[in-house]
């Protein structure tokens, strides 16, 4: 089963999905893309191509097709009335859009499986966490909380911290704590150990 498949069955049908291999995404940017990556190393130029493509396949499903310049504090400018987020890891990509008028933020995230080092652990959750973290992965916790920000900061507009969210697992749908929003967070695998996870804030 592949990423998109993965991410698709994890979202609304109304929220958008393209990706795949980052080498698969690599049609030449619109000058206003490429602008915002000119002094990036080669691997976030690639990176960065192939979210803005795989995000621009996505809006296709809407009919659309737009720049996606880069705000000032990183996301994309998305077009009016759409929202999306974008993830990059292992050499994959992931883009997921909706319109505002079904939700008011997309978030999702890739991980591979393993990824968080131990000695980063006790920086990405809190002491709770750690406790009912048991023999699970921490990247599968990782990757919820980073889904639950990116949804969130395109809302707030504010950099948190990761103890700032709190996991709280659960069958299916785990629960993050962001602030005064509490986000159902829902996770898969693929075959290759690549972890996504995916959340919307309903409008």
């Amino acid at each position: 089963m592949t990423l998109v498949t993965i991410a698709r069955g994890l979202l609304p049908p109304w929220v958008s999905v393209a990706g795949g291999a980052i080498a698969d995404w690599q049609q030449p940017l619109p000058p206003v893309e490429a602008l915002a990556i000119r002094a990036a190393v080669s691997a976030r130029r690639a990176d960065f191509a192939a979210g803005r493509n795989a995000a621009r396949a996505a809006l296709g499903h809407f009919g659309l097709q737009a720049d996606l310049p880069r705000r000032a504090d990183g996301p994309p400018v998305w077009p009016t009335g759409f929202t999306g987020s974008i993830a990059h890891a292992g050499g994959t990509c992931l883009a997921a859009v909706a319109r505002l008028a079904d939700a008011r933020a997309v978030g999702v995230d890739l991980e591979c499986a393993g990824g968080l080092a131990a000695d980063l652990v006790a920086e990405v959750l809190g002491p709770q966490e750690i406790a009912t973290l048991g023999a699970d992965d921490p990247t599968r916790w990782f990757c919820a909380k980073e889904a639950a920000y990116k949804a969130h900061f395109m809302i707030v507009g504010r950099m948190l911290g990761f103890h700032d969210l709190t996991v709280i697992p659960r069958d299916g749908a785990w629960q993050v704590q962001v602030a005064d929003m509490a986000l159902t967070v829902r996770l898969g695998q693929d075959a290759q150990g690549m972890i996504v996870a995916a959340t919307w804030i309903p409008a």
